[in-house]
């Protein structure tokens, strides 16, 4: 462990330095109507110069951020504005117009600093297919003449490298960490094939590497900030793996539908894992897909989705980490620039802002806004430790948690182990280094645990006009977030609802919900209004909502209570909600419908229970009807006349002595409907 940390501070010291001496290349753009974008001041500050460029241009600064040359390719100004005086009568990159180049060559140009000379530039410069096939030239400047200011060597201008080229030009850094690569596309049948020049120690190679494109690609093509791949798009996405050490491509893959027609820039995310499309049509829009996912392409198929829509032409990574955009056109008074202002996030996260940049009002509009931005310009690795920003990392409601270093050759932990990821358990600084083709890089994580609970209790009801105190056991030190947006640590509930909290803290998130019902208080008595007779129990029975306490104005307290007087009856209930109460009237009536059978009789004139006849006063009484059977079922007598009885008598005959059986039904106001059935036994 100690030899460990004697080599991390020894390299500390060198990423210090690093880092105080940091390569700002890129940090200034010269593109467009005369438009200067400097990314050393925050936010980033426009000024003018003197180029107009339709299309490819590029500009140059110092590893310290200071500009040294801006260029079409086919014209040069120096840091001041002025022209390069042998920069005139240099090809490519047209038409020429009135003895102006006007930039029209989307490739147009790119510079390349020599690796054993910080005073000599490459300038490559393409045609434009205005002026037929392009052709792609070189010229060398020289920042040692024109008094310091830089000028082309007369002796090494226009070199010719090739012919019958697409306006495609673009280029990446050898395996080496001391080369580059300058990468064409041959455009004209019978072949269509990709020309990588090697730039190193001996200058230019004339002579390319030849590589077959299988597909005609018509959308210029970008590198992955490694080298390792480069992406081109003609309807589909087609990924090809480039040989950093011979200049070789592998056969393409194809990793979308082909639905990215009309495609034109495309950008690679800081941190390699995302790819940004800018499809032009009847509706722009900005596409991004996950190459992370590589080399499972159906993945990356899928992950494909649209975080913008608009016309953009341009799309270039800046020094702050952004990407930024240049639209084709737009209807605010002043132009705009749009900008990816987090790319390495997927989806809408990577936060895609349509007005990062407005040209401020004193500078004139251009005629057609930005269009193409400065084409980046990047020394060559040199090997240097870079270290990379303290990353702190929270690991939410979990006891381990996983880090894991970017790709690379080699890799060291504070831990001791030697892989990619390292699995921890414990809270605390991590560090780790790790070796690149060409670079050391240290990295370092702030870690913190996060576990905590929220719980918001069972779901409740509450009664009318009252409130609800909602506590939930969350943790002191956290955010809260109610469903109405307010963020109080307990929240009022007034009404019946679905009520939700979400508590965050130190990153990790957490969410309850609970339900609160209005209850409905009351008491009733189940029967309304009614009669009842005089010689009949009658039966109150009352339900109390939520459960309570009741008692009757006679002093009862059961639920159910039997009456026999006539009057008002009251129930009092008292619950959570309060006291709540009913009233019915119930009278009495005598009820003298009320019918009466004998259960044997004896006709035999002694004038004692002679007849079998019903006993009732009913005068209201109604579909009266008495029917005798014998044992078989015969009827032996039948009367619709109430009081009319029965004399033992059965077709002129007497009836013989035995048991009888009886049907009565009749009908009353009061007691509805009444049956009565039994047997009666008839004595001689």
């Amino acid at each position: 462990m100690t030899r460990w940390l004697s080599l991390f501070y020894i390299l500390l010291l060198i990423c210090c330095y690093n880092a105080a001496t940091a390569q700002k290349e890129n940090s200034i753009w010269c593109f467009g109507q005369g438009v200067g974008l400097n990314f050393n001041t925050q936010p980033p500050s426009f000024f003018t110069h003197n180029m107009d460029a339709f299309e490819g241009c590029v500009t140059v600064s110092s590893a310290t951020g200071n500009l040294l040359f801006y260029s079409l390719g086919s014209r040069i100004w120096d840091r001041t504005g002025n022209v390069m005086p042998n920069s005139i009568g240099l090809l490519g990159n047209g038409p020429v117009i009135g003895g102006i180049p006007t930039g029209s060559s989307e490739g147009g140009t790119l510079a390349l600093r020599s690796v054993t000379d910080t005073n000599i530039y490459y300038s490559f410069c393409i045609g434009a297919y205005e002026d037929g096939q392009p052709k792609l030239w070189y010229s060398v400047i020289d920042m040692r003449l024109n008094g310091g200011m830089g000028d082309v060597v007369s002796t090494q201008k226009n070199i010719f490298l090739a012919d019958s080229l697409s306006e495609s030009l673009t280029f990446t850094f050898g395996s080496d960490c001391n080369s580059y690569w300058v990468v064409v596309k041959k455009d004209w049948l019978p072949a269509t094939r990709y020309l990588a020049f090697r730039v190193d120690a001996f200058g230019v190679h004339t002579t390319p590497v030849v590589s077959t494109a299988p597909q005609v690609v018509a959308a210029p093509p970008v590198f992955s900030n490694d080298g390792k791949r480069m992406y081109a798009a003609n309807g589909r996405l087609y990924i090809y793996d480039f040989n950093r050490a011979t200049g070789m491509f592998s056969a393409p893959v194809t990793a979308t539908p082909a639905d990215l027609s009309f495609t034109w820039p495309m950008a690679v995310s800081p941190d390699d894992t995302k790819l940004y499309f800018c499809t032009l049509g009847l509706t722009g829009q900005v596409t991004q897909c996950n190459i992370s996912l590589l080399p499972d392409t159906n993945a990356v198929k899928s992950s494909k989705v649209a975080i913008a829509t608009g016309l953009y032409v341009d799309i270039q990574p800046a020094t702050d980490g952004k990407l930024y955009l240049a639209g084709l056109s737009t209807a605010t008074p002043q132009a705009v620039m749009a900008a990816i202002e987090a790319p390495n996030n997927a989806g809408t996260a990577c936060l895609f802002n349509p007005l990062m940049l407005q040209l401020p009002p004193s500078m004139p509009f251009p005629a057609y806004d930005f269009f193409r931005f400065s084409k980046p310009f990047h020394l060559p690795e040199a090997g240097d430790t870079i270290i990379r920003a303290v990353k702190d990392t929270t690991i939410c409601f979990s006891s381990q948690g996983q880090l894991t270093l970017p790709s690379s050759n080699v890799y060291l932990w504070s831990t001791g182990e030697q892989t990619q990821s390292i699995t921890i358990s414990q809270e605390g600084r991590y560090w780790a280094w790790s070796r690149g083709s060409c670079s050391n890089y240290i990295d370092s994580f702030n870690v913190r645990f996060v576990d905590f609970d929220v719980a918001m209790g069972v779901d409740t009801q509450i009664c009318p006009g009252d409130t609800f105190l909602i506590q939930p056991t969350m943790p002191d030190d956290a955010d809260y977030r109610w469903q109405d947006g307010s963020t109080a640590r307990s929240y009022t509930a007034t009404a019946a609802g679905r009520y939700t909290v979400v508590v965050s803290k130190g990153g990790c998130t957490l969410s309850d919900t609970l339900s609160v019902r209005l209850i409905d208080p009351y008491v009733r008595i189940l029967q309304r209004d009614t009669s009842f007779c005089s010689d009949v129990p009658f039966r109150l029975d009352a339900t109390v909502n939520p459960p309570g306490d009741m008692r009757w104005n006679n002093g009862a307290t059961a639920q159910a209570i039997d009456i026999d007087q006539a009057g008002w009856y009251t129930v009092a209930a008292d619950n959570v909600c309060g006291r709540f109460t009913d009233s019915v009237y119930i009278d009495i009536k005598g009820c003298q419908c009320r019918s009466y059978l004998p259960n044997a009789f004896s006709p035999n004139g002694d004038g004692i229970n002679d007849v079998f006849q019903v006993t009732f006063n009913c005068p209201d009484a109604s579909s009266y009807v008495l029917s005798v059977y014998d044992r078989w079922g015969k009827r032996v007598f039948l009367s619709k006349v109430p009081g009319e009885g029965w004399d033992g008598s059965h077709k002129g005959g007497m009836a013989d002595a035995g048991t009888y059986f009886y049907y009565l039904r009749y009908k009353h106001s009061l007691l509805g409907e009444v049956i009565k059935k039994g047997d009666v036994v008839l004595i001689r």
